[in-house]
């Protein structure tokens, strides 16, 4: 692996990895809400770790790249109400204020 492709491993792999490992039993389900660097990392970890992915994204458009990373589900931010079954650990990696009155509502993490 060339110097280029492991630098983001330094940062933004160590803070998914360590925010997963530290809260991720095998088994359990774990959304992640933000798809860009971080997430993309996020979901390849859980995924490793034996976890069930459940992305939740405001855009139609990642859902294909987050199955080839490893998401088993994928759920536009609107219509997570659909979402059949409770999540154990949710891992929040935009930069931006994500809508937790949608989040809380519906119900869809299994242990506060």
């Amino acid at each position: 692996m060339s110097s280029e492709e492991a630098a983001p491993l330094q940062c933004a792999g160590a803070t998914t990895y360590s925010a997963l490992v530290d809260s991720l039993n095998s088994g359990d389900r774990v959304s992640i809400l933000g798809i860009g660097g971080l997430g993309h990392l996020a979901i390849q970890f859980a995924s490793k770790l034996g976890a069930t992915v459940v992305v939740i994204s405001s855009s139609r458009s990642k859902e294909g790249e987050t199955k080839s990373f490893g998401a088993h589900e994928f759920y536009l931010m609107d219509k997570v109400d659909k979402m059949p079954a409770l999540v154990d650990v949710l891992v929040i990696t935009g930069s931006g204020m994500p809508p937790f009155d949608k989040i809380f509502k519906t119900g869809i993490l299994a242990r506060g």
